[in-house]
């Protein structure tokens, strides 16, 4: 699991002597029951994001909003960063991320400027499917999405997307290779759960299907004309 360390966001050009792969090694696909009490084949790693959720709100600042903050730091996490939502909150404040009103929110196009100033290469995904979900998650991909949260729950509410979550795990059907639903972390409550494909078309798909989703960039074929920044195993990113 490759180490990340923050470096200049001013610049985002960097260049390393090995492929900067943003991508996660995973288990083998298994049979496991669902909530349910059927069987399906899951893929993705739930077990190995269990470790990083945690309800949002632990922070010095005592913002509540800031499940778009604690998503980056689940995934900065997964990767090997030694991060806490306390230290991104204050980061994104600083960089001029973070809503201060809005009690912490960190718009979509801002958590990506946290990702990859912490070295996580990633982009915006939108229209997503479920599919294209579950295929990212099958590949390695660590996946954000925007959500309405009324909707995850089964409640009927308000449109548009109110909240973040972060899949872990894609079950299908063991037959037919259909899609049965998704493991996810949330942090409004601070724990992993199962959601149906129902649920997450309409609260997610329906919304817009936005997300985060990491990628694999080959660093060297990045140049920058005033110099090169150089991942290093004893100092991390450094500039030269």
């Amino acid at each position: 699991m490759q180490s990340f360390e923050r470096f200049d966001s001013s610049d985002q050009s960097r260049e390393t002597e090995e492929m900067l792969n943003a991508t996660l090694d995973l288990p083998t696909p298994r049979q496991e029951m669902l909530p349910d009490g059927s069987q399906a084949l899951v893929s993705g790693d739930p077990a190995g994001w269990e470790g990083v959720v945690h309800r949002q709100g632990d922070n010095n600042q005592g913002y509540l909003n800031t499940c778009g903050v604690v998503s980056c730091e689940q995934i900065l996490k997964r990767f090997g960063a030694d991060v806490t939502e306390s230290q991104l909150l204050d980061y994104a404040i600083a960089q001029g991320y973070c809503d201060v009103a809005g009690q912490g929110y960190v718009s979509l196009a801002d958590q990506i400027e946290i990702l990859h100033d912490y070295g996580v290469p990633c982009h915006t995904d939108h229209n997503g499917t479920l599919e294209s979900l579950a295929d990212d998650i099958e590949n390695g991909r660590a996946v954000a999405l925007a959500v309405n949260s009324a909707s995850l729950y089964g409640y009927t509410g308000w449109e548009g997307t109110d909240h973040m979550i972060v899949p872990t795990g894609v079950a299908r059907d063991s037959q037919s290779g259909d899609i049965k639903g998704f493991f996810y972390n949330d942090s409004l409550t601070g724990e992993s759960a199962y959601v149906t494909t129902d649920l997450l078309q309409s609260a997610w798909v329906e919304q817009g299907g936005d997300s985060i989703v990491t990628e694999g960039v080959d660093m060297r074929d990045v140049e920058r004309t005033l110099g090169s920044w150089i991942w290093t195993s004893a100092q991390g990113w450094i500039y030269v």
